[in-house]
């Protein structure tokens, strides 16, 4: 068995039907079904194509999963290479039917969602991707993006390790931005659905919309009937486990004796969903519209909240982050328990108990101790070798529990308790605590008090009903005119809005009530920093950062729910000023109190390249790598680095270019002698504006000029550009002086056609602004 994995990325030509994106703006879908700023995706045909992707290859011998960053990131293929079989459900030629948020959707192998219930935004588009080999021997990839409803980042690492059956994913949500936002992250796995096919799912309860009253059925048997199984469903279903009370679930086929099983902290992540079209011909139909071939599948899901129709709100520059596993098992014959290397089954006949384990790696000289009622009935020395099952018969003294446990290098690599039911074995889970799902036991009925009223505004922008929730704050100020949260709730509101003024007002009407209040505080320093970032002089520089955002921001630091983002936006403020030492320092101290913020390393980086610290500069960048490297400002900073004294911008010292990183080396690629990785991470033209974006709030206007001509070096094509690319080019020209060129930037903008181009940023807003401030004829600029 090898002890490396082999990674190779290649183009892979698949069949598929023709879908068009609608280039009208999708402007009348609003709330939960928003996807503005994407296009729709609804025009399906039926016309068969053949198109090309990029396709990323893992191998370790074992497994070989197959990725398509082309294709929202789809896991496309795993390929169990031992017993010659697909692990998923593999569904070619690629056939859409009108399911996901945008319209086109396509069933088959793994797929990543977030940050809204449904197939997500992305599930068709191409993705930023990073490759890199670990030193372990395995190798991860990494897809993802910054999406555009949010303007958060989400990363997938996918690893595969030598000499391991597990698949690892690696799921990072960063919130990058100065607001609460909502957020949903479900990882959703297509398997053949067969009648054998048996959900495996350690609970009592469900939430399911077809069995059981107010929507919660018992699991497995409801009312005499087994819902863990394929066939019992006649029509479309989604059972949700309500009390997970184990780490693991997934399904088996008892005729194949086969198994996926899927291997997670049931406190991190909550949710384990089985979704199924059903067996009766209303099912079936989908089935058709979706697969050539007529072959039925079902989801098995796994979702960091209990249910898909949660969300919940994930505060300013933060993070969350959790590991997940999914992986094959065969011949025990079904599974009563898993941990995160070994599975077992355990089977009666009459006095004795047959266990079968299977270990996901090597588990040599392993202990296997089984007692009951207190009295050993085995202990045993075995080498449970990786893919390969392994039977123990023990004899049994009577109908008492039995406890079974490996222990691996004196550590403990599986245990538990089974009941004995007759011929039935089961896993006893009574003790087990299940997560705290965070649900109310009835729905709120009509707010009546102040508290009703911020719990209803609260699930408001759970839902992004935000207009919704506004209201709600101003019932509960109708009750209780003092009421902080709800003053926050519209300073909120309106700063999402780009009312600055309106939430600066909020925000001071708060602390004139408690001085003191950390949110208010941090609402009036938002309002602030945004005015001095987007202000309408036609200078430079702002100078020195207005002491409003500044008091209150050091007000913050002291808080332990602010202090890393208010650390964050002050070395903000400082790159403003041009100070880079202070900028460092901050950028320091919040990288201490919140050590993955990825803006916050690749801006510390800036503030190094600017100071000439190139090899501190490089440094960062390297580490920024390891937290995320798919943050777009690593490889813009990492462009400038290599690039410097070649029209940068930068007024340092000159110097050979340092060292290329091990994992950006990948000449057999076929991507050329030379990757610089801003062809794999700047797939969206969307991302070069993110970028720019981010450097004007730093004020750092000579940047995001020269950034502007490398993305249009890319992104052009037959002399045509995105016109917000043009106008935040002028912009950046309006506001170091240059007149001339701004206006010939704004010129050039005009001649561009606005079919898919839909600004959605605050700044986005600021650059018409000032494109309409300097041509007010500018009929582009006006429709956009």
């Amino acid at each position: 068995m090898s002890s490396k994995v082999t990674a190779r990325v290649e183009k892979m030509r698949l069949k598929m039907y023709r879908f068009n994106e609608d280039p009208f703006p999708p402007l009348q879908r609003t709330g939960t079904r928003r996807v503005y700023p994407y296009p729709m995706q609804d025009d399906v045909t039926d016309e068969l194509t053949e198109q090309e992707f990029t396709a990323v290859i893992l191998d370790n011998g074992l497994l070989r999963v197959t990725v398509l960053p082309d294709f929202g990131g789809h896991i496309h293929s795993v390929r169990d290479l031992k017993n010659d079989r697909e692990v998923f459900y593999r569904n070619e030629p690629l056939k859409f039917g009108l399911i996901a948020l945008r319209g086109a959707w396509y069933s088959g192998g793994l797929e990543f969602n977030f940050p809204q219930m449904g197939h997500t935004v992305t599930t068709n588009d191409s993705l930023p991707w990073h490759l890199t080999e670990n030193p372990d021997g395995s190798v991860t990839l990494f897809v993802g993006t910054v999406e555009r409803l949010t303007r958060m980042a989400w990363t997938a690492s996918v690893t595969l390790r030598p000499n391991d059956w597990r698949l690892h994913t690696r799921i990072w949500l960063f919130n990058r931005t100065p607001f609460w936002h909502r957020i949903y992250f479900w990882t959703n796995v297509a398997v053949p659905a067969r009648n054998d096919f048996r959900f495996l799912l350690p609970c009592t309860q469900v939430f399911s919309w077809w069995w059981g009253a107010r929507g919660i059925a018992n699991f497995p048997i409801q009312d005499g009937t087994d819902l863990s199984r394929y066939t019992t469903h006649k029509r479309p279903t989604d059972l949700f486990a309500k009390d997970l009370r184990a780490d693991w679930f997934g399904c088996y086929y008892e005729e194949l004796d086969y198994g996926v099983l899927h291997y997670a902290n049931r406190f991190e992540v909550h949710g384990r969903k089985l979704w199924t079209w059903g067996t009766a011909d209303d099912g079936r139909v989908w089935t058709n519209l979706l697969c050539d071939e007529g072959k039925p599948y079902c989801e098995i899901q796994s979702g960091r909240f209990v249910h898909q129709g949660v969300h919940r709100l994930m505060p300013p520059r933060t993070v969350e982050t959790w590991n997940e596993a999914w992986f094959p098992v065969w011949g025990i014959g079904g599974v009563v328990h898993t941990s995160d290397k070994i599975a077992i089954n355990a089977q009666r006949q009459d006095s004795q108990l047959q266990l079968k384990f299977f270990a996901l790696v090597p588990t040599d000289n392993a202990t296997v101790t089984v007692t009951q009622g207190g009295k050993v009935l085995e202990r045993t020395q075995v080498n449970l070798p990786a893919g390969e099952p392994v039977a123990l018969t023990v004899k049994l003294h009577g109908d008492d529990p039995v406890f079974v446990a490996v222990q691996d290098d004196k550590r403990t690599a599986l245990q538990v308790n089974l009941l004995l039911e007759g011929e039935l074995v089961r896993p006893d889970y009574r003790n087990e605590p299940a997560p705290h799902i965070g649900l109310p036991e009835h729905h709120l009925s009509e707010p009546t008090t102040p508290t009703s009223w911020l719990l209803k505004a609260r699930e408001h922008e759970e839902r992004n009903e935000l207009d919704a929730a506004a209201e709600c704050y101003r019932k509960a100020l109708s009750l209780d005119p003092q009421c902080i949260s709800a003053m926050n709730g519209l300073a909120q509101w309106h700063l999402k809005r780009g009312e600055r003024q309106q939430a600066r007002e909020w925000a001071q009407k708060a602390l004139s009530v408690d001085p003191q209040n950390e949110d208010a505080l941090w609402w009036q320093a938002m309002a602030g920093y945004w005015d001095t970032g987007h202000g309408t002089r036609d200078t430079g520089r702002e100078g020195e950062a207005p002491a409003e955002p500044v008091s209150s921001l050091w007000a913050l630091t002291r808080s332990n729910t602010h202090a890393a983002a208010a650390f964050a936006v002050l070395g903000e403020l400082a790159l403003r000023r041009n100070d880079y030492r202070t900028a460092l320092d901050c950028f320091t101290r919040a990288l201490e109190r919140n050590p993955q913020d990825s803006k916050a390393l690749a801006l510390s980086a800036f503030a190094a390249r600017k100071l000439g610290d190139f090899e501190l500069a490089q440094s960062l960048l390297n580490h920024c790598e390891q937290i995320n490297p798919l943050e777009p400002l690593l490889w813009s900073e990492r462009h400038f680095l290599r690039n410097r004294g070649h029209g940068t911008g930068d007024t340092v010292r000159e110097g050979e270019a340092p060292a290329e990183p091990s994992s950006v080396r990948w000449g057999d690629m076929g991507q050329g002698a030379r990757d610089t990785g801003l062809e794999r991470i700047f797939v969206d033209e969307q991302l070069w504006l993110d970028t720019i974006c981010d450097y004007e709030q730093i004020g750092a206007w000579g940047t995001v000029s020269v950034w502007f001509a490398v993305a249009k070096r890319f992104t052009e094509r037959n002399g045509s550009v995105n016109p917000m690319l043009l106008y935040h080019a002028a912009y950046a020209m309006w506001r170091m002086g240059k007149l001339a060129e701004a206006m010939a930037l704004l010129q050039d903008a005009q001649k561009q056609s606005p079919v898919f181009v839909f600004p959605y940023r605050h700044e986005d807003a600021v650059a018409l602004q000032v494109a309409l401030t300097l041509d007010p004829h500018d009929a582009l600029a006006h429709y956009l």
